[in-house]
């Protein structure tokens, strides 16, 4: 006879008594007693109920998959714990995003994201700090008349900056991005007043501000025409959530004529305002 996972019937008043104080929701309650019980589809289930032919876990193949090793023992669930964590971090920026673009759908046109000339191109760039700001983020995205994409990007710092310092950062990836795109005429726009300013000013480098700035200056010699424009937060909202969303990737990734499938509904919603 087949050896049996489940809690010994003593016990089960026990069991069921420790699970049902738990200060959980009920489906957590009953997810657990399941779990006990040994009454989940696991494959080492299905396989006694004649479903499939094989109960040796598809994650790890090494083991039998029963409650225990799926919940608690195979060697493959931090990767997926962490997986787990990239797609909820997704949830989180998309959400913030939206929320962003409804409340810019009942503020002022000044504040939305507005569309280059027809022979430029416009480029916003934002940067994040991560948890503790032990990280950062920086985001860039191109954009054309119409308001299609590009080109994007989002890159990782492994080490704190100030807010002033990781947006000058992305200042220059921005024009970075584009001198190897080849454009030519060219919009920087981003939040920052401190940023925009100082690249207006084209002063001397007198501050820790100007010196990190120096590298957009340098990528500015490469452009026929190039302007800075400052907007607020609302109209930068695409560079601000690949900022947020460059925190969770390992370096740097760039994306042509596209932007992540996260982000593509904050795009298309400032699309929909252009028309």
């Amino acid at each position: 006879m087949e050896a049996s996972n489940q809690v010994p019937p003593l016990q089960d008043k026990y069991v069921w008594k420790a699970i049902w104080l738990m200060q959980v929701p009920q489906k957590v309650k009953m997810f657990v007693w399941r779990a006990c019980r040994n009454a989940m589809p696991t494959k080492q289930a299905l396989m006694r109920r004649t479903i499939i032919g094989n109960s040796i876990c598809d994650r790890c193949q090494a083991d039998v998959e029963d409650p225990l090793h799926a919940l608690w023992t195979c060697t493959e669930l931090d990767t997926i714990a962490n997986d787990a964590r990239i797609r909820l971090d997704e949830f989180h920026i998309t959400r913030q995003g939206l929320e962003s673009q409804m409340q810019r759908a009942v503020g002022s046109a000044q504040n939305q994201w507005l569309p280059p000339p027809m022979d430029a191109v416009k480029i916003n760039f934002d940067g994040a700090t991560g948890p503790k700001k032990k990280k950062a983020g920086i985001g860039v995205v191109v954009r054309d008349v119409n308001g299609l994409v590009l080109a994007s990007c989002a890159k990782k710092k492994h080490q704190p900056y100030k807010a002033v310092e990781i947006e000058s950062l992305a200042a220059a990836t921005a024009l970075s991005l584009v001198t190897d795109l080849g454009f030519r005429h060219v919009i920087l726009e981003g939040d920052s007043m401190e940023v925009i300013q100082a690249l207006r000013e084209n002063t001397q480098p007198l501050t820790p501000t100007d010196l990190m700035l120096e590298d957009v200056r340098r990528f500015s010699q490469n452009f026929d025409e190039l302007l800075f424009s400052r907007t607020k937060r609302d109209g930068n909202v695409v560079a601000h959530i690949l900022a947020k969303y460059a925190l969770s990737i390992p370096d740097f990734l760039v994306w042509m004529e596209d932007v992540p499938s996260h982000i593509l509904p904050i795009v298309q919603a400032d699309l929909a305002r252009l028309h």
